[in-house]
């Protein structure tokens, strides 16, 4: 399957969609996102589309499944450990994520089902989409994503964050628009920019929660979202 080009802006208004479609808009949505009705009251009742977090979905390659979108089946999947152990924040950015790989592909899927038949007769790979670890959370320094995996994060992170209150949580603990290793004493590399970004995800300022807290994700999840939106940079913007 060929996953075509999607800018930014075109991820971001397809979250602003549903969360205008399921709460009737991105400011009705509660702050951490609901996602239970995202998944059961509108996908389900709406579309037909049913999730289960119930199931231990393995591996692949030697990688841990996290979720699976089977959009011919109208079915998503996260992995039932993940629930079970992982922390909570993990679990509702892999259920944002595979949310994410229904809205911005399940259409393509739609469109082509006779080529997934021909895919499963050929022995090929099904027709589902498998989330991994490394794809869903990205080691710092890590290769390219496949640009489905990279997508689905996109859309995980403009729906489970709204971009005004990020901005305002973040400015209100951190001070400045963005930070930099340089601005803690240590080198730009990209490590480092994930330490830092953790860093801020878990930090309570005067009485003011973490940011992990106020959104609903783990540490390492708030840290990715950081990076992506601009928040924590390897060096500081030229003037």
């Amino acid at each position: 399957m060929k996953f075509p080009f999607l800018t930014d802006d075109e991820i971001e208004l397809a979250a602003k969609r549903l969360l205008t479609d399921a709460f009737g808009g991105p400011d009705e949505a509660s702050t951490p996102v609901d996602l239970d009705v995202i998944v059961y009251d509108h996908l389900y009742d709406n579309e037909g589309v049913a999730f289960r977090d119930d199931l231990d979905l393995g591996s692949r390659d030697g990688d841990r499944i996290l979720g699976r979108t089977e959009p011919l089946r109208r079915a998503l999947y996260v992995d039932a450990q993940l629930k079970r152990e992982g922390p909570e924040g993990r679990f509702r950015f892999t259920v944002a994520h595979e949310v994410g790989h229904w809205i911005l592909h399940s259409q393509l899927y739609a469109q082509d089902e006779a080529q997934g038949s021909l895919f499963r007769e050929l022995g090929g790979r099904d027709d589902s989409l498998v989330s991994l670890q490394r794809n869903v959370f990205p080691a710092a320094g890590q290769g390219r994503l496949p640009p489905e995996e990279w997508q689905a994060n996109r859309f995980a992170i403009a729906l489970l964050l709204d971009s005004e209150r990020l901005r305002a949580e973040f400015r209100s603990r951190i001070g400045v628009p963005y930070a930099t290793p340089s601005d803690v004493g240590s080198t730009g590399s990209v490590e480092r920019c994930r330490q830092l970004a953790r860093s801020i995800a878990v930090r309570s300022v005067d009485g003011a929660p973490p940011l992990t807290d106020v959104f609903g994700l783990s540490a390492e999840a708030m840290a990715i979202a950081l990076e992506r939106r601009g928040y924590v940079r390897r060096t500081p913007t030229a003037l």
